[in-house]
């Protein structure tokens, strides 16, 4: 069986608590092992980082960004709802458009770099455009526990995480938490 979290925020209590009722070892080590990885995404934690290519080919990384807040979409341009989001994700785009301490970066785990390459240019996409390359094996997928996307990461000005799994763009719920990581 499969164990999702979507965050270990405020999840400590209850995890300790299913380890003192759960008797099935191999289930309470599957558990220790998803609440383990996730245990390393809380609020607050320096962000896993990762360096990946832009279009021209200029390797570019979460280091290069510290002093502004990161809204990070991970997307391929084969998923259904990962298309769906980039309306959104363009509109908060341009409300925020002008703003020099807040990023939009896309990382594509696209395996075929071409198909992502001819999406980003054909429609015209804003942001920071990166490929992870490992699609499904690169750091960004393990490091952040992902199992499906899209899936939207904030990190702070500092290099913090803000939200390991954030709202997408279509929530209505994103923009006020980027201003308020931004100080506002």
């Amino acid at each position: 069986r499969r164990v999702l979290f979507r965050s270990a925020d405020g999840v400590a209590p209850l995890y300790e608590r299913f380890k003192g009722v759960c008797d099935d070892a191999e289930c309470v080590a599957r558990v220790e092992e998803v609440y383990e990885q996730w245990s390393k995404l809380v609020k607050g934690l320096e962000a896993p980082t990762w360096r990946y290519e832009d279009l021209t080919g200029k390797l570019v990384s979460l280091e290069d960004m510290k002093g502004k807040v990161v809204y990070v979409d991970v997307w391929a341009t084969w998923c259904g709802p990962c298309r769906r989001e980039l309306p959104y994700l363009e509109e908060m785009q341009a409300e925020l458009v002008g703003r020099d301490d807040i990023i939009f970066t896309s990382i594509s785990i696209d395996e075929d770099k071409e198909a992502w390459k001819e999406m980003v240019v054909d429609e015209e996409m804003q942001g920071v455009q990166l490929h992870a390359a490992e699609a499904w094996e690169s750091n960004i997928v393990k490091d952040y526990a992902i199992r499906g996307i899209p899936r939207f990461i904030v990190v702070d000005k500092e290099g913090n995480i803000g939200s390991a799994n954030a709202p997408r763009p279509s929530s209505g719920e994103v923009e006020e938490m980027l201003l308020e990581l931004a100080g506002e």
